[in-house]
């Protein structure tokens, strides 16, 4: 992974993290780097790993190794929340003590009742299917939105890859073009009025165009990698510098009028973003801090498990103000610690052990496949 778009991927999930504590420091806004950045770097990513060297240019391999990347870890947080939900842990504070007591009077009542995590209460088992395989539905609040809220994004991501994997099969190298053609034609027909009432019209989010703006800077990459720099790369350098720098402050204080008169800077912002770190790393400035690094490995499991972390805090701050993550700046501390921490856990002790076993898999059926 380049190391400026690893640093990126890390800034976006820590964006989201902090946007959905709900708690705003001195009146930013981080949303923008959160979704839009992870799909605008989708975008890139796919094209550069199945056109740099041909890796994964060939549909089934591209997609098994989407899959393996995304599919394992998203179940495990979905069963996570769901015995999450069905144990009653949601309202922690009152649970717990029960669990406790019943620990000690009645260990087989306490057996039976949470014997329920395999009876999915909380959830029907339409929602559970649905969310499992991608697969947008309206739920209960009006919402198109799967079982782990941040899911629906990555409903959007498996229609991008399958659209990505498509043209790979049909139209080979021009495979990034027609795929950013067909997101367009997609997002224009779910836009109509027929879908407004169909789940289908998630896929008319403006969030789409992020991945075909990916696209772009993929294209625009392989352009600059071909220029050379050498007479050029203190003023190109400081001109980028300043680039990323002024898209970064445009992106965090969205409300002055002056920034809202400037036509699409929300679309293309994110896009602007990308470019001028790649560019950066083009010329020699790249992000070395091993911290910054890590926690660009870790972004999926941050991404996914942030929500089930404030769930789980919500009701600790409603008994203790100090902790209440979306009024105080305590809570809203220990809260982004505690996500970053759970979901750097779950990176190395979930995500890793998964993610090299079934790599592993995979390298083994295609050496055999070789060799037959």
């Amino acid at each position: 992974m380049i190391n400026n778009i690893q640093a990126l991927r890390a800034l976006a999930a820590i964006s989201v993290a902090i946007y959905h504590t709900g708690y705003n420091i001195f009146g930013i806004h981080t949303d923008f780097y959160g979704v839009a950045v992870f799909f605008v770097i989708s975008g890139f990513i796919m094209c550069h790993i199945s056109m740099r060297d041909g890796r994964e240019n060939d549909p089934e391999i591209f997609i098994l190794h989407r899959i393996v990347r995304i599919v394992p870890l998203y179940w495990f947080c979905i069963f996570l929340l769901i015995g999450y939900s069905n144990l009653g842990l949601l309202n922690i504070l009152r649970t717990l003590p029960h669990i406790f007591n019943q620990s000690i009077e009645n260990p087989l009542y306490l057996l039976g009742w949470m014997s329920q995590i395999v009876s999915f209460n909380y959830y029907s088992l339409s929602e559970i299917f649905k969310s499992l395989f991608f697969i947008p539905y309206i739920n209960r609040h009006g919402d198109i939105q799967p079982l782990l809220g941040v899911g629906w994004t990555l409903n959007m991501e498996m229609a991008f890859y399958l659209i990505f994997a498509f043209c790979l099969g049909v139209f080979k190298s021009k495979a990034p073009w027609y795929s950013a053609l067909m997101i367009l034609i997609i997002w224009f027909i779910c836009g109509n009025k027929l879908f407004h009432d169909s789940p289908v019209r998630l896929y008319s989010n403006t969030y789409m165009i992020h991945f075909v703006i990916g696209i772009l800077v993929y294209m625009i990459y392989k352009k600059i990698k071909t220029i050379e720099f050498l007479y050029y790369k203190t003023i190109l350098s400081a001109f980028f510098g300043i680039l990323f720098i002024g898209f970064f402050i445009i992106q965090l204080y969205p409300s002055p009028p002056l920034i809202y008169s400037i036509p699409y800077i929300f679309l293309i912002a994110p896009g602007i973003l990308v470019l001028s770190s790649l560019f950066l790393e083009v010329i020699g400035v790249r992000i070395q801090n091993k911290t910054v690094l890590l926690l660009g490995a870790a972004s999926y499991s941050i991404y996914l498990t942030h929500t089930i972390v404030l769930e789980f805090l919500r009701p600790i701050g409603d008994i203790y103000p100090f902790l209440a993550f979306r009024s105080t700046l305590s809570g809203f501390l220990v809260s982004l610690f505690l996500m970053i921490f759970v979901g750097l856990l779950v990176h190395f002790f979930v995500e890793k052990p998964m993610l090299n076993y079934l790599r592993c898999k995979i390298k083994n059926r295609n050496n055999l496949a070789i060799s037959s």
